[in-house]
């Protein structure tokens, strides 16, 4: 078994791939509230955890320092660009804690909304229809 990629690569491998499921899937026809309150919230979570993993990458980088000889192809000190990079990951972390808020936001604005299948009229939904409501009973 190849040690490459390591396992955090194909992690963030997997992670792509759902990503890139999730824009085909919604790329067309209706998504009711509640549908789309329930993707929200597993986002908001995934940027949660962005948040955090995104710290621990930049950490890592700036100890990979004491931990390998790293070096510039160029033969320049890598601490600039270390430095650098861990701190434009610090800057998406924040921006990725932002995002959850967001979308947990979002989330609540919609989450009293239920539904009911019509006569169709135009773009089909995304899943099938229920047989009966969805959502908050009035």
């Amino acid at each position: 078994m190849s040690n490459w990629p390591p396992p955090i690569v194909r992690h963030a491998d997997d992670a792509l791939a759902a990503m890139r499921a999730l824009t085909c899937v919604t790329s067309s026809g209706a998504i009711p509230p509640p549908v789309v309150g329930h993707v929200l919230h597993r986002l908001a979570l995934h940027a949660g955890s962005l948040d955090l993993v995104l710290v621990q990458l930049g950490v890592g980088l700036v100890d990979s320092l004491s931990a390998y000889e790293v070096f510039e192809d160029d033969g320049a000190e890598p601490l600039t660009n270390i430095t650098r990079g861990a701190m434009l990951i610090a800057d998406a972390a924040e921006r990725a804690s932002l995002l959850s808020t967001d979308l947990l936001g979002a989330r609540a604005a919609i989450e009293n909304q239920g539904f009911r299948t019509r006569p169709a009229a135009g773009r089909p939904p995304v899943f099938p229809p229920p047989d009966k409501p969805h959502g908050p009973t009035r």
